[in-house]
């Protein structure tokens, strides 16, 4: 079983009705090893946050950690602190950042940040 391709279509389901049903959240437990409990928690804290810069429209995507702000890139399921933690990926299928993340975009939970594009590289900066 592909687990990205599950959560696909599990997320799916979740963007087209902004509801999650009892079922995709046992599939998401069972597929992640993560409780629902803990992942909507987190999803209400506001940690989810994408700028949008003008005028060129670039998006970009962070995930607030405990430590530092992580790059999200959820059409490829990539978040930053693999790449920093690469034990993380031995542990668990799926990133905790990046599953959060994709909660709060399919739930419309957000905080989106129009900014001018002069502050990009100061907003990427924060990731090192």
């Amino acid at each position: 079983m592909n687990v990205v391709h599950e959560l696909n279509k599990i997320f799916g389901r979740i963007y087209k009705t902004k509801l999650i049903l009892i079922e995709d959240a046992f599939k998401i437990e069972e597929l992640t090893n993560y409780t629902m409990e803990k992942l909507l928690t987190d999803a209400r804290s506001h940690r989810a946050k994408r700028y949008i810069f003008q005028p060129s429209g670039i998006e970009v995507n962070f995930y607030t950690g405990r430590e530092k702000e992580y790059l999200i890139l959820p059409n490829v399921w990539y978040c930053s602190c693999m790449s920093q933690y690469p034990s993380n990926m031995m542990k668990r299928r799926v990133c905790y950042h990046l599953l959060v993340y994709m909660i709060c975009d399919a739930l419309g939970l957000i905080d989106n940040y129009n900014v001018e594009d002069e502050y990009f590289q100061l907003i990427m900066q924060e990731l090192k």
